[in-house]
Parts: structure tokens; sequence; C-alpha cells
């Protein structure tokens, strides 16, 4: 069995790298994981990982006034060997949550999230009045009217939560539109975080009880291989698990679904996202270096590049 302990931290303006291999290997394609463990201490963290971390953990970060403005959700994920080609992986995907909506860059609109787990992005305007969930681009949105705005950060951890669990969608398609069910088939499909301040204050049970509640479900993470060049030249490879929402299936996909996968990350690609990342949709594999001529590379915006190992 081919068997990789890997972890690294973020520390604020900074990563650094604490990494301890058995086998210096990289992996890049589709694989089926569990969840071992989520946010644990330092014991419990040493022990999955198979060495001894630098420090203790910390999952909330405060600014100089002692305010929370992010807190860190770490799911510590193991590949299961039998289904990805004999190999064995442990790795970190962390999901980090800002104190804050998720409103773009120029503040004109925002992620709303609703009832179901559901969520899309609208204009601030339409979403501080209440109105229909409509984009920005003036489609319907696939959102039902009890929304609110999301925080930061929380549409992937949702869309990661939603996927592990198997939460069924709370959505018909009928006649080219999609129509909310009804009964108890909308009852199953129902999803909210309703404790996500007390995450910022350290308090992440609610998040241990959903995981709890299914111990053996798997779900399947793209892993990538993200380069780094220094301002010196220097390149080195970190391997990543794509955290970014509507990236994870379920561990039972179907060869269609595993199919749509690749065309996002294809069109996501193409958008300009990934730069430095080489993520590939297939079975997981050993990944190698491949000749390039690509110059010092832009900065990533997928949240989940900021944890390497």
């Amino acid at each position: 069995m081919k068997k990789v302990n890997s972890y690294s931290f973020l520390v604020v303006g900074k990563t650094v790298d604490s990494t301890e291999v058995s086998e210096f290997k990289r992996y890049v394609g589709l694989a089926n994981c569990k969840v071992l463990a989520v946010n644990p201490d330092k014991a419990k963290l040493d022990e999955l990982m198979g060495y001894e971390s630098q420090s203790e953990p910390e999952y909330v970060v405060k600014d100089e006034h002692d305010k929370p403005v992010e807190a860190r959700i770490d799911f510590i994920v193991r590949t299961v060997p039998s289904l990805n080609n004999d190999i064995e992986v442990t790795q970190r995907l962390r999901f980090t949550l800002r104190n804050e909506p998720a409103y773009s860059q120029d503040g004109t609109s925002v992620v709303v999230m609703d009832d179901y787990g559901d969520y899309g992005r609208m204009s601030k305007e339409d979403a501080d009045a209440g109105n229909k969930p409509v984009s920005v681009n003036g489609k319907d949105l696939r959102v039902a009217t009890n929304y609110r705005k999301a925080w930061s950060g929380e549409a992937a951890l949702v869309s990661f939560l939603k996927t592990y669990l198997g939460v069924p969608s709370a959505w018909n398609y009928i006649n080219g539109s999609w129509v909310l069910k009804e009964g108890e088939a909308l009852k199953q499909g129902s999803f909210k975080l309703e404790e996500i301040k007390k995450y910022f204050s350290g308090d992440f049970s609610e998040i241990r009880k959903a995981i709890a509640m299914q111990p053996n479900n798997e779900v399947k993470l793209l892993f990538g291989v993200r380069t780094v060049t220094d301002e010196e030249g220097n390149t080195k490879h970190y391997q990543s698990i794509c955290g970014k929402e509507d990236f994870f299936l379920r561990g039972n996909a179907s060869a269609d679904t595993i199919v749509r996968l690749d065309t996002r990350l294809k069109n996501a690609k193409a958008s300009g996202s990934f730069p430095t990342t080489d993520y590939k949709v297939g079975e997981l594999k050993e990944w190698t270096v491949e000749p390039t001529s690509l110059e010092k590379a832009p900065e990533e915006t997928d949240s989940s590049e900021d944890f390497w190992s």
C-alpha cells in the first residue's frame, strides 16, 4: 500500500509547510475519501497524520482588536485504498469562513443561501429588499424565497457537507423549470447551518455532529498538485484538494456525473481558475513533473489553495 501522511498549517501573512511523507509522492485525480476528524486537537491530529506537529492547531483567527475574523473548519480525510489504486493518502481539506457576508469585491452583489442549502449570487439591492432570487444577469436562481445572505466561504462548506451527507435535492425539474418539492420530500432536502456564529468562538460541535451521523459515508474529492515559484525562481510542488463549491461528488457518483465534473473543471480553467494547480478528473494516480515554460504564476483565488501539504 502506498501511504502518504501530509499536513501544513496557515500562519497569518505566510504559509508554513510542515510536511513529512513516507514516500515523497503527490497525486492527481478523483479519490473516494472518508472523513476521519473535524478540527482535531494536536494529539488527535498527530495520531491521524502519523507524526508530531509543531503546535496546537488554531481554528479561529482574530484581528488586532481581538475580534474573530475567520473560522477554519479542517476535515482530516483519508483515501480508501481499495477504491483508489491501493493508494492511501491522509490529507487536510480546509474551509475558511469569514465573519462577514459573501459580497463581491465591489460590494454590488452577494451570495444568498436558502433553507435547503442552495445558493446563488444576486444583487445586493435585491437581497436587501428580499426580492425574488434572480441572478445578477437577470436569470431565475434555483434558490427558494426563504434565503438569507451567506457568510463568506459558506457556500463551499455547505456544498461539501451536503455531498458527504447525501442530502437530496429539494427541487424537481419539470417542463424545463425547477420546482420545489413538497411534503416529506421537501423536508428531506432541507439543510442549513444554524450555529455559524458559534464557529467564531471555537464551537464547531454542529459540524462534528453532522459528520458523526454518517461515519461510514464517502465523498469523491479532486486531488491536484499546485506549483509555486518564488521570486528567486525556486519551484515547489504541493499536494492539494479542490475545496471550491460544486467540485465534490458522492462516493457512488455515476459516470455521467463524473463527465459533468470534468466539463465543469475545463470551463473553470478556461475562465482563469486554478492557474497554478494541476487538477485532472480521472482515477487517482501518481503525479509527475512535466516540462513547462510557465513564468511566475498569479495567486490562486480558490480558498482551498491556502493550505497545502
